[in-house]
């Protein structure tokens, strides 16, 4: 039988939403979830979602939410964060203005192409070259595919 046949459509398993932040942050079910699906509670997705929840407050803040729900099992199972904000979790600065994305999936999901979707996704509406700060050799490398190379600029390599 032919490969491609046998190749499910992303678009039958997965349900892509993204969401302004400033409704978001409104939905504590929701940031419940996105904190669930982090590395741990002082990750660097949870800080910036706690410094967006404290803009929130008293500024419309520019960022958003880009969602992967899994139908068969009716959960979000990966998700992004795509700010324009200030950073609190990186000790560096960019001397341009840049969007700076975070991306999660559920380990038992990694491998069918869930973040590169909210990748691919979030660089269609981001207001501003994409920033990255990859975490680990998975990381790197996922932000390092050909696919990628001309759009991204690593926090590494800006000034203090």
């Amino acid at each position: 039988m032919n490969q491609e046949k046998n190749k499910k459509n992303i678009y039958d398993e997965y349900k892509f939403q993204v969401i302004d932040a400033n409704i978001g942050l409104q939905n504590s079910e929701l940031i419940s979830k996105l904190r669930d699906l982090t590395l741990h509670g002082n990750s660097g997705m949870n800080i910036e979602l706690d410094n967006l929840i404290d803009l929130s407050r008293s500024i419309s803040v520019s960022a958003y939410f880009i969602t992967a729900y899994c139908i068969e099992f009716q959960e979000i199972i990966a998700w992004a964060l795509l700010t324009e904000e200030e950073l609190k979790c990186a000790n560096k600065v960019s001397k341009n203005k840049t969007s700076f994305i975070q991306i999660f999936t559920d380990h038992e999901y990694r491998g069918n192409g869930i973040g590169k979707q909210l990748f691919e996704l979030a660089k269609r509406i981001a207001a501003f070259p994409i920033s990255v700060w990859p975490w680990d050799d998975t990381s790197r490398r996922f932000f390092n595919n050909d696919l990628n190379k001309n759009i991204v600029k690593h926090i590494k390599t800006f000034v203090e």
